[in-house]
């Protein structure tokens, strides 16, 4: 590869910098006191907080997520450095940012496996964490106003949900009024019309099949022995039957609409996946050259030391390596700039 002869030399990129990240130790041997006292003492930091998953089925390992000081960021390297500082390989620490809108709170509080049913559970006792008051209150107001907030975006099966007590005869209208005045008050066409509507139903099917076998048996009854009894139906009863198809047709049609629709959502999620998929595929291997270009940085850097290269020299080692620019310009592909 040519030497670069600009007298302006570019900078290698190293990363976006994010402010908090969680991240994940694939070892047993773990000292956690060790580990807790590293990062408090990390200037950059200004919390962080994490739990041994020791229950689980999968292999033993430590979880957790650290946070900057307001107005810091740090690349993925640089978190693994904090975390390698208490004496853990950088191979065994793997990293991820935190973004998002409440996403550290969100994160501690699946650490817990409070809502994972087939995790081991894990009691806010068991963390280390920098200050685990503070930590504990924001994932505590977090949850209340995310219990609000999926109650309030829960209106529309609610409503359904009603709607269907209503039909079945389990509630009356009067409930409703009295127990949701105010979803009352805002949507009062959804529930008029339809209490009992299926109890009724079912009663006007009795009905009719009481009354056509009554006319059957009648009929049987009053013809000559031999003579063939068959029933004309009355009108009124030619009606109902009438009526009865007809609502047989229109639920069949409900239901291919329904099969319809079902049918494009997961087409639609399927797309979703495949392309998650793909997202997640470039992830893993953004993430796995990174590690390998950290391997191969610190490699280099061993062998400057042996060969008694200046900081000159080594930046030109560095800048010049084949290996090493391969990998940047996969990553600059998978990452664009």
């Amino acid at each position: 590869m040519p030497k670069n002869t600009s007298p302006k030399r570019v900078a290698r990129y190293r990363g976006r910098r994010h402010r908090a990240y969680k991240f994940e130790v694939r070892s047993a041997f773990v000292s956690h006191q060790r580990l807790h006292d590293a990062l408090c003492v990390s200037s950059t930091l200004e919390e962080h907080l994490f739990v041994d998953h020791r229950r689980d089925d999968a292999e033993r390992h430590v979880q957790g997520y650290l946070r900057t000081t307001r107005g810091s960021k740090l690349t993925e390297r640089e978190a693994v450095a904090r975390i390698a500082a208490a004496g853990i390989p950088p191979e065994l620490i793997r990293v991820a940012p935190l973004v998002g809108r409440n996403a550290v709170e969100a994160f501690a509080h699946y650490l817990t496996h409070v809502n994972e049913m087939l995790k081991a559970r894990y009691d806010r006792e068991e963390f280390f964490a920098s200050d685990p008051e503070g930590i504990w209150a924001r994932v505590d107001a977090w949850l209340a106003r995310k219990a609000r907030a999926d109650e309030a975006s829960d209106t529309e099966a609610l409503i359904e949900r009603l709607r269907q007590q209503l039909m079945d005869g389990e509630i009356a209208l009067y409930d409703v009024q009295l127990d949701y005045p105010n979803l009352w008050r805002a949507y009062p066409g959804k529930f008029k019309g339809i209490e009992n509507l299926r109890e009724n139903a079912r009663k006007e099917r009795e009905f009719a099949e009481e009354l056509r076998e009554h006319l059957r048996q009648e009929q049987a009854r009053r013809a000559p022995a031999g003579e063939s009894t068959v029933l004309a139906a009355p009108v009124d009863v030619g009606a109902r039957e009438e009526r009865d198809r007809e609502r047989r047709e229109a639920e069949d049609r409900a239901l291919a609409e329904a099969a319809e629709r079902f049918a494009a959502e997961r087409e639609r999620e399927h797309v979703l996946d495949v392309e998650q998929a793909e997202r997640d595929s470039k992830f893993d291997r953004a993430r796995e050259l990174r590690g390998l270009m950290d391997s191969r940085e610190v490699e280099l850097r061993k062998q400057a030391d042996l060969d008694g290269l200046d900081a000159e020299a080594l930046e030109d080692l560095l800048f010049e390596d084949e290996t090493l620019n391969q990998y940047e310009t996969e990553l600059r592909a998978l990452v664009p700039m």
